[in-house]
This record gives structure tokens, C-alpha cells and sequence, in this order.
């Protein structure tokens, strides 16, 4: 399997995955564990009042309201290692924590959200991770910010993605860590099993992230549409979709990727930046069809909600209009 090189650049990163390396991890004894203890078939059964949502939404940009809080998030941090799993994971994360505050949570975005502590715990000393671990881990044990921890000398306010791999060869996060990530936590996680069902969950304001065996050119098409031309096993995040045919002649799902800038910008996104904001780095347009054949149907895809964040009295403004 080809290994990444020390800092690669978005082009390094697109070529290595091109040839094969293995970000998402594929683990059937994880799933089959993980199923015994959580009901995450149909979210749908769980609360009713989310079937058929997106009909009533059809244009749901949820990465927006990430982007409003934390201009840039998505394209600055580009992964310096095989982490990518845990940079899909803090995307849903942070973009489903917005969404909540945007309804009205009593809560501040604070900070960006850190991936080291979640690549940490992926089990082994190489490169790459299974999705439903990260998953696990921020819902059980938790998640940190961007912040300084002075308590435990820990200093995670700029991305540094030897802390996670150190950690992993070491066995683990630390206890002291895990105590620090206990205060904050992923309420719920489901994993969509139809299309429908995942864009249900995005009209109701959750962003999830999948593995999957996906990949594309980072040449920008005239239609703006970014179809399968190879396969990466990769984790990326999903931030929204758009059904209404209006600037893209086909219903498409937005997908942030982790490499920073390794493909153009887009467009048809840039003609039309009113509705869907800044071009966001990295940014992939993904055909409808494609995101349920690859990405659904994987079965390694989990969206977020219930994000445990930072009380605050009063609510910040928030742009209107998306959802």
C-alpha cells in the first residue's frame, strides 16, 4: 500500500489515495460490535417526524452556517497523514453543533473542533482509520477543541497530526486526556441506510461523514458536477445537498474534502456564490445517484446530532434564509 509522505500537499494526498491508500478502514467485527449496543438502522423509526423533511427542503446548505461561525474551516486544515477519517468526523461534528445553535441551542461555537484525540484512538500504530470508532469515541468518550489545555499541558489550538499518531502507537488517548474529552460529547449518531433517509437528516440540520470507495477529478467540469472516475478509500464529510435543479441541472449532495486545495473552484458554485456563500477548498459536487451507490450503501456512513458544546446566555446572529 503506498504511504503518504511527511506533509504532503493536496496533490500528494489526491495521488497517494489514486493509488490506493487506505484512509477508511473497512472493520466487519467493529460494525457487528457496535450494532449489538445502538439501534442505528433508521433513524426514521426512531423520531417520524423526520420522514420525507427533505421534500419540504429542497436546497439544504448546512455549510453555511459553519462557515458563518468559523470562516474558512473547511479548506485551512488539510490532513498531514492518513487522519482522514477524523477530519470527516470534526466536520460533521462542528457544521451539526452549528446547525443546533442556529435553531437554539444556548450554546457558543467557541471553537474549532480537534482531531487529534479521535485519530488517537483508532487502535493501531499505522495510518488510517474505521469511521465507526471515530463515531464511538466522540460519542462515548468525547471530543476537545482548538484550545489550549493548561491543565494538561496539551496545546491543540494549531493542528499538529503527529499528537494523534503518537497517541495511536502508544496505545490510545491517555486517561487524562479522556477525562478532558468527557465534558464534551456527541449526543447521537445514526447511520442512514437510504438515500432518503440521510437527506431527511440533513433538512433536519445533521451533517454525518462515510467511508467509501469513491474518488474524482480535481479538473472542475463545465456542469459544476463532480462524477466517479476512480476509487478512493476515503472519509469525507456531508454538509447539505441541493434537489431543486436550478444552477446544477442535477440533484447533487455536498461533500468537503480534507485535502485543502486539490481541485479548482467549482463554476457553477462561484457564478452563484449569493446562494451558496464562499467557495469552500476542496469542495466536491457529487451526483445523487453516485452519493447513494457509494456512499449510503457502503454502510460506514454516520451523521451527528445532539452535539455538547459551550453555554451561553444570549445566541449570536446567524444568516437566514438556508434551510
Amino acid at each position: 500500500m503506498p504511504q503518504l509522505p511527511n506533509r504532503p500537499t493536496p496533490r500528494e494526498l489526491e495521488a497517494a489515495y489514486k493509488e490506493g491508500f487506505e484512509g477508511w478502514l473497512w472493520n466487519k467485527a467493529i460494525e457487528e460490535e457496535w450494532d449489538r449496543h445502538v439501534l442505528t438502522s433508521d433513524s426514521r423509526k426512531a423520531d417520524p417526524e423526520l420522514k420525507d423533511l427533505h421534500k419540504k427542503h429542497p436546497r439544504v446548505l448546512l455549510h453555511r452556517y459553519r462557515e458563518a461561525y468559523d470562516p474558512g474551516a473547511f479548506g485551512e486544515e488539510k490532513q498531514d497523514t492518513g487522519d482522514c477519517v477524523s477530519h470527516g468526523s470534526r466536520n460533521a461534528r462542528d457544521t451539526s453543533r452549528s446547525t443546533e445553535i442556529a435553531r437554539g441551542e444556548s450554546e457558543t461555537y467557541y471553537l474549532r473542533g480537534a482531531t487529534e484525540p479521535t485519530y488517537g484512538a483508532r487502535g493501531h500504530g499505522g495510518q488510517g482509520m474505521n469511521p465507526t470508532k471515530a463515531a464511538k469515541f466522540e460519542s462515548q468518550v468525547g471530543f476537545l477543541f482548538r484550545d489550549l489545555y493548561k491543565v494538561e499541558h496539551l496545546d491543540l489550538r494549531k493542528y499538529n497530526a503527529n499528537t494523534g499518531i503518537n497517541w495511536g502507537k502508544q496505545g490510545g488517548v491517555p486517561d487524562r486526556i479522556k477525562d478532558i474529552c468527557n465534558s464534551h460529547k456527541v449526543g447521537d449518531w445514526t447511520r442512514p441506510d437510504s438515500l432518503e433517509d440521510a437527506l431527511d437528516l440533513m433538512a433536519a440540520g445533521f451533517a454525518g461523514h462515510s467511508g467509501q470507495q469513491w474518488g474524482t477529478k480535481g479538473k472542475q467540469p463545465k456542469d459544476g458536477i463532480n462524477r466517479k472516475s476512480g476509487s478512493w478509500n476515503h472519509d469525507m464529510a456531508t454538509t447539505g445537498y441541493d434537489l431543486s435543479e436550478e444552477f446544477f441541472k442535477e440533484q447533487v449532495v455536498f461533500v468537503p474534502n480534507s485535502w485543502g486545495s486539490w481541485n479548482d473552484p467549482n463554476p457553477i458554485w462561484v457564478a452563484n456564490q449569493d446562494v451558496y456563500g464562499p467557495w469552500i477548498k476542496g469542495m466536491i459536487v457529487v451526483p445523487i445517484h453516485e452519493y447513494e451507490r457509494y456512499f449510503i450503501k457502503s454502510g460506514s456512513i454516520h451523521f451527528y446530532s445532539d452535539i455538547e458544546g459551550w453555554e451561553v446566555k444570549e445566541l449570536p446572529n446567524i444568516i437566514s434564509g438556508v434551510l
